[in-house]
């Protein structure tokens, strides 16, 4: 079984992919929401427990969503160093408790840069999430995400079960498939 987590302070997409295909792969997906706190005595402290209420959040869901059985490979998109996003320093932080609870499964977890992510949805590395979105639903019709952060997930899982040698699509172009030569 793969996890896949993509980070947010608002809204982290979580993937859950069983690789086998008798008869299809089994897919399971969530989205873990968030909100900023208002107008805390304390911003940093206040932060704090924001960013454990979505590790402990993420945590849970990663059991529900396994049905308890232990994970094999974690994927965890990495942090986007290029956008100007703002609190990138409460990202950063949220992205280290989320790493500690794929590696705390004992599992290796594989890091995904985001233009990866995109190049392998779209074939375009700059693709923005809802162009991923688009072709996450078109590529995997059978799974039922909501948002663009649960097909970003999905994708991160798709590309789990390749480096893990079991792919779960029938074919990719080149394009696609070049998004992988840095992580294989």
């Amino acid at each position: 079984m793969i996890i896949a987590v993509d980070p947010s302070l608002t809204a982290t997409g979580l993937a859950v992919l069983s690789p086998s295909t008798d008869p299809e792969p089994y897919w399971a997906v969530h989205t873990v929401r968030s909100s900023a706190p208002v107008a805390p005595a304390d911003p940093a402290l206040a932060q704090l427990r924001r960013m454990e209420r979505i590790a402990g959040a993420t945590r849970r869901s990663i059991q529900e969503l396994t049905y308890g059985v232990k994970p094999v490979f974690g994927v965890l998109e990495a942090p986007a160093f290029s956008k100007g996003n703002g609190m990138a320093h409460e990202r950063a932080g949220l992205w280290w408790m989320l790493y500690q609870v794929l590696a705390g499964h004992g599992i290796p977890v594989l890091v995904v840069k985001p233009n990866l992510r995109a190049k392998y949805a779209t074939g375009n590395g700059g693709a923005g999430k809802d162009e991923v979105l688009l072709a996450a639903s078109r590529r995997y019709p059978e799974v039922l995400f909501k948002t663009n952060h649960e097909a970003d997930a999905v994708i991160l899982a798709a590309i789990g079960a390749r480096v893990l040698e079991m792919p779960i699509e029938k074919s990719l172009s080149k394009t696609h498939l070049d998004a992988l030569r840095t992580l294989m």
